[in-house]
């Protein structure tokens, strides 16, 4: 989409994208051809530039082509690439994104969430940091930190025959405006989980648990952004 503004994509090129990998960087050239400029990197355990200032279709081709030919060899060292990511964007005010295609799954170095998030540090209000996985496999904690920190959205492509759909949808939802944060729990409960929901749009169905206090009716409060709201609340008891 026209809209979709300045993005550095960084795309996994480590051995584990192998499989596949014609399928992947098909739906992420789709996904990228309508942004204002783009910023092409690869990573596995370096990072390396491809090609900046991408704004017109015939450069994009030829930067896709060219990451095409990169090998898809060693691991991914998800430390060094975050660290790379968040000492770019503390280097301009102008709003944009930056989006990991990766399945986030470390294979090398340090792969714990604390060293992440060390090496990430603290990031920019005015940018957003997504996460685009195409196909099933993620590592989930990696994912939900990265976006949570870096107050973006995880996006997902199915890897199947026809891909339209799933790149359409990536390319609705680098787009579209983050969603209110979501607290749900149940007061009368002895427990209730999950209590809380990132980026939640008008039409979400939230799925919670609790354990019911014995004699208590159930009472759910639900708030967005810190102001309590009404919902439609539907029950269903599990013996």
């Amino acid at each position: 989409p026209e809209n979709m503004g300045n993005v550095s994509l960084f795309v996994d090129t480590s051995a584990s994208s192998a499989v596949m990998m014609r399928h992947r960087m098909h739906a992420l050239h789709r996904v990228f051809e309508g942004c204002k400029r783009l910023d092409l990197f690869a990573f596995d355990l370096d990072v390396k530039e491809i090609q900046s200032g991408l704004i017109t279709r015939e450069q994009l081709n030829l930067a896709f082509e060219r990451l095409q030919t990169r090998s898809c060899l060693g691991a991914t060292n998800l430390v060094k690439l975050v660290k790379y990511v968040g000492g770019l964007a503390r280097k301009t005010d102008i709003p944009q994104s930056y989006v990991i295609a990766s399945d986030c799954t470390p294979t090398a170095y340090k792969r714990d969430l604390h060293s992440l998030l060390k090496a990430l540090g603290d990031w920019p209000k005015q940018h957003r940091l997504h996460v685009l996985i195409v196909g099933a496999q993620e590592d989930s904690q990696v994912v939900d930190l990265i976006t949570k920190v870096g107050q973006g959205r995880t996006i997902r492509i199915p890897l199947v025959r026809d891909m339209q759909d799933g790149i359409s949808h990536a390319q609705k939802e680098l787009v579209r405006s983050l969603g209110p944060n979501v607290s749900v729990e149940d007061k009368s409960a002895k427990w209730s989980l999950p209590k809380s929901f990132r980026d939640v749009n008008s039409r979400q169905e939230l799925i919670c648990f609790s354990r019911k206090s014995s004699g208590n009716e159930a009472n759910w409060q639900v708030s967005e952004n810190g102001v309590s709201k009404d919902c439609q609340i539907k029950r269903i008891a599990i013996p």
